[in-house]
C-alpha cells in the first residue's frame, strides 16, 4: 500500500465514526443560550406605563446625543418630542419606541433599507396609508406611524403571551403572520433583533433613573 493513501484512509475512517447529524435539530450560530430557537423569549413590560413627559424626553434626547452623535441636534429634539407625544397618545412607552428606532435606522430620518423600508421606523410603502404617512422622511409622520404600528403589534400579543413585547418586536421585524406561523421558534436574526432593542430599552430606562436623581446622565454614559 502506498504511504500517500494512509492519510486519506485515516480521514475517511474518522468521518465514518462521527455520529450522524440529527435532521430535526436546528443548528444556530453564536451564543447558544441566546440564539437557541427553543429557548424562552425574554419578557418586558412596555405598555400602559405612565409617561413622564419631561424625564422621558430628556432620556431619549440624551440617548440619541450620546449613542448617535452624528444626528443633528434639531432632529434629535424633534424625534424626542414626537416620541413622547405619540407614546402618550397611544399608550406605548416612548423609550420602547425609541429603542426600536435606534435599531432600525440609528435615528437617521433619511434612512432607506435595501428592501425599500423608509425613515426612522423603516416602514414599508404598503403600510403608509394605514399609518397615515404621506412623507416617510418627515419626522413627525414617521414617529406617529412607527408608534401606532408598534402599539398594534403589542396589542396583538398582549393577551396571549407573557413574552408579548418580544413577540411584538418579532412581528415588527418579520410580520405578524410569519410570527404566528413560526413562533416561538425564531431564528438567530430575529432573536438578535429582539435582544438589541430590549438592551437599548434597558439603557434608556437607566438613563431616566439618572435624571430623576439629578445626575448628568449624558456625561456619565
Amino acid at each position: 500500500m502506498s504511504l500517500s493513501i494512509i492519510p486519506v484512509l485515516f480521514l475517511a475512517g474518522m468521518l465514518f465514526l462521527q455520529p450522524p447529524a440529527d435532521p430535526g435539530k436546528k443548528t444556530m450560530v453564536g451564543d447558544p443560550k441566546f440564539y437557541d430557537p427553543y429557548a424562552p423569549l425574554p419578557k418586558a413590560e412596555v405598555v400602559n406605563q405612565p409617561v413622564d413627559e419631561d424625564l422621558d424626553y430628556k432620556s431619549i434626547f440624551s440617548y440619541i446625543s450620546t449613542r448617535h452623535p452624528k444626528i443633528e441636534k434639531t432632529d434629535a429634539e424633534k424625534i424626542s418630542k414626537y416620541l413622547v407625544m405619540y407614546g402618550k397618545e397611544h399608550g406605548v412607552d416612548p423609550k420602547f419606541a425609541a429603542a426600536l428606532i435606534s435599531r432600525e435606522s440609528g435615528f437617521n430620518r433619511k434612512a432607506v433599507s435595501r428592501s425599500g423600508a423608509k425613515g426612522l421606523g423603516q416602514i414599508k410603502d404598503f403600510n403608509f396609508k394605514a399609518l397615515k404617512i404621506q412623507d416617510p422622511f418627515d419626522i413627525q409622520q414617521n414617529v406617529y406611524g412607527t408608534t401606532l404600528y408598534l402599539k398594534e403589534m403589542l396589542a396583538r400579543w398582549r393577551s396571549t403571551k407573557t413574552e408579548y413585547a418580544s413577540y411584538a418586536l418579532a412581528s415588527y421585524y418579520m410580520g405578524p403572520n410569519a410570527v404566528k406561523k413560526n413562533g416561538p421558534y425564531f431564528d438567530k436574526y430575529a432573536r438578535g433583533y429582539i435582544g438589541d432593542i430590549l438592551k437599548n430599552y434597558e439603557t434608556m430606562k437607566q438613563m431616566k433613573v439618572g435624571f430623576s436623581s439629578g445626575q448628568n446622565v449624558a456625561g456619565s454614559m
